[in-house]
């Protein structure tokens, strides 16, 4: 009765422990996660990348012209007051990281 009873106690200790792993586990997969998606709004599974890349930029540059810190060219350039400026100019950058948007065809 004895052997019986210490595998019966051994099975719960090991149940135990493993539960506590997975438990560890999920929440180090948990910590990955939101490690990876600091500052970023995540991106559904539907939009593709160059929809996100694009969405990221006009976020970016959108921010920094209203608040009146963007500049055409470098820093030293004069600061953009015109939205399809501000347009054109996150285009421009989402198609340096990689982006497949046309260029604006002329008139």
């Amino acid at each position: 009765m004895s052997k019986i009873h210490d595998l019966h106690m051994r099975s719960v200790e090991l149940y135990h422990e493993i539960s506590v792993i997975l438990f560890d586990i999920g929440n180090v997969l948990l910590k990955m996660n939101q490690e990876l998606n600091v500052g970023d709004k995540p991106v559904k599974k539907t939009e593709t990348k160059s929809k996100a890349i694009v969405k990221k930029k006009m976020e970016k540059v959108g921010k920094e012209f209203k608040e009146g810190k963007l500049h055409s060219g470098s820093k030293k350039g004069p600061v953009v007051t015109n939205p399809k400026q501000m347009q054109a100019i996150a285009f421009s950058d989402a198609r340096k990281k990689g982006a497949k948007i046309p260029k604006k065809k002329g008139k």
